[in-house]
């Protein structure tokens, strides 16, 4: 996507940015050649004071840090973004949020560009918000297939790096691989099992059903993407990569394939997608190759031998490029290309009257 209405605002303020995903964003918006002096930097409270120090532009977010900014982009934890987002709406700001801390409510849009993004010309507010992560490349590649055949069943195991986790996942699979490789036992710093060298089949809190919250919302996430109704069973496991969201999906279609090459020359053609399969030559997709990319990758095709409507595939994307900031930002750009502004989003915990903001 060629982003043209981006480096017009004045002002884009990002709330975390001293977290992975924050630095992600600032990245793209450097990438996108926004100038430094248009981005304001925010920590969050609690954060170290020398960890602050070290950025000279980086300051603690307040209540009054948005009268200037045109664009919030909240990348912090779901507690801070409650807390902050009501003076961001005040100040008339346009904001993303990609801490899903309002996900559940209707009237905030969920969008992923490619898939739904006329979502944002019909809701409520000027709030909208990213998926997690691993629902963007799912409703990516399962998209076409939905459109094309049909999708009646779909089981999909995850493997999600460390840096979902933010900086201290990031830090403990570090040191612990180093403790390791040095002949040390790990120490389990955030949970009762150790990240590195492990396969860890559990992402998040226990559920109801049995699954975890992690597979819960990812069910729920692309259901909601899609827009259509189909039975999907999810298994998330933490492995000891850093960066990388990869995916075995096993589809039962509607409508049998007649060939490989025709699903094929179908992904390829589809928005954000980029088919690598030729596994004769160790062609498909890995976590290293795609670190940085903009595309999701397909490769190990395959159609089932045991059902006439089924196919696996495995899938790897840039989890926090292509699963969070570039998607966010995609979505953004095609928001302000609409130069249709809604009210001002009443959230709870708002306690003044909402009111039309000024139009950027």
């Amino acid at each position: 996507m060629k982003f043209d209405q981006l480096p017009k605002l004045n002002r884009v303020a990002v709330v975390g940015a001293c977290s992975m995903l924050g630095k992600e964003v600032l990245s793209l918006l450097d990438e996108m050649e926004i100038s430094p002096d248009k981005v304001a930097k925010f920590t969050i409270p609690g954060v170290p004071e020398e960890d602050i120090d070290e950025d000279g532009d980086l300051t603690t977010v307040d209540s009054h840090s948005f009268s200037n900014a045109d664009l919030v982009l909240f990348t912090s934890p779901a507690d801070i973004t409650r807390r902050f987002l009501p003076h961001a709406q005040e100040a008339g700001c346009l904001i993303w949020d990609f801490s899903g801390a309002f996900r559940s409510l209707e009237e905030v849009p969920m969008v992923v560009p490619g898939i739904n993004e006329t979502e944002l010309l019909r809701y409520q507010g000027r709030v909208a918000s990213g998926p997690i992560s691993g629902a963007v490349p799912l409703a990516l590649v399962i998209q076409p297939f939905s459109q094309q055949y049909g999708v009646k069943n779909c089981v999909v195991s995850t493997y999600q790096p460390a840096s979902e986790m933010g900086n201290w996942g990031f830090e403990e699979l570090s040191f612990q691989s180093a403790q390791m490789l040095n002949g040390t036992e790990s120490e389990k710093e955030g949970g009762q099992h150790p990240l590195a060298f492990n396969c860890i089949p559990w992402i998040g809190e226990a559920a109801a059903s049995g699954d975890s919250t992690e597979e819960n919302r990812l069910r729920a996430d692309v259901e909601r993407l899609l827009g259509v109704p189909f039975a999907m069973h999810a298994t998330a496991v933490r492995v000891p990569t850093f960066y990388g969201f990869g995916a075995s999906v096993y589809l039962e279609l509607d409508t049998p394939i007649t060939s490989l090459e025709t699903v094929r020359e179908m992904l390829n053609k589809a928005t954000g997608l980029k088919v690598w399969d030729k596994p004769e030559a160790q062609v498909f997709p890995t976590n290293r190759e795609c670190s940085g990319a903009d595309a999701v990758f397909v490769g190990r095709l395959r159609l089932s031998q045991h059902h006439p409507a089924a196919i696996s595939f495995y899938i790897m994307s840039d989890n926090l490029r292509r699963g969070a900031a570039l998607n966010a930002l995609e979505g953004i750009e095609y928001w302000l290309r609409t130069k249709h502004p809604a009210p001002v989003l009443h959230h709870p915990g708002t306690h003044s009257t909402p009111h039309e903001p000024t139009t950027h």
